[in-house]
């Protein structure tokens, strides 16, 4: 019996850690999107503009069996996902109001099925997922020498002392430090 229960414990461990390194990865791959949406001049949503790169030890789709072009088939449908999102965010980044209400009325579907999506296919609420680009937009202001206050408010945070506390929890420094 005890066996059993260590056999459970080890296996319970071993998922865990695979989800861990699921999101650390989701996480890199949306980072890595992000920099790139942000670091071109003229944001249009092309395919060149929104290549997702693989993570490191991410396996490469084999398109010889019918499951395979079944996982091909949902990445593509979920990066269209991502830029249709991604476009309606980048319009509206600017109001305070831009939440699951406003982008499930965009994108012509309910909040539930919103937000199962999103979860799944960045490992993120919407508001995480929001907050993810205002802060990239906002690094790139600050790159560019807009100060603190104006850097919050173009990119709808509500206040600037909001926007410290995020972007400190998000890239370890505060935004007076970006320079």
């Amino acid at each position: 019996m005890r066996g059993l229960y260590l056999l459970m414990a080890v296996l319970f461990v071993w998922y865990e850690w695979r989800q861990y390194q699921q999101r650390i990865s989701l996480r890199r791959q949306l980072d890595q999107r992000l920099t790139v949406l942000y670091a071109t001049e003229s944001i249009v949503p092309t395919t060149e503009t929104h290549q997702n790169v693989p993570a490191e030890g991410t396996p490469d789709i084999v398109t010889s069996s019918p499951d395979a072009d079944t996982v091909a088939a949902d990445a593509t449908a979920s990066k269209q996902f991502l830029d249709k999102l991604d476009l309606i965010i980048l319009k509206n980044l600017l109001h305070e109001d831009l939440d699951m209400a406003f982008l499930a009325s965009e994108m012509c579907m309910s909040h539930s099925t919103l937000y199962r999506r999103i979860k799944s296919i960045t490992g993120m609420t919407v508001n995480e997922y929001v907050r993810k680009h205002r802060l990239a937009k906002s690094m790139q202001l600050l790159h560019q020498g807009f100060s603190v206050s104006e850097t919050s408010y173009q990119c709808g945070f509500s206040s600037p002392n909001y926007f410290r506390r995020c972007f400190k929890s998000e890239y370890g420094m505060l935004p007076s430090e970006v320079g």
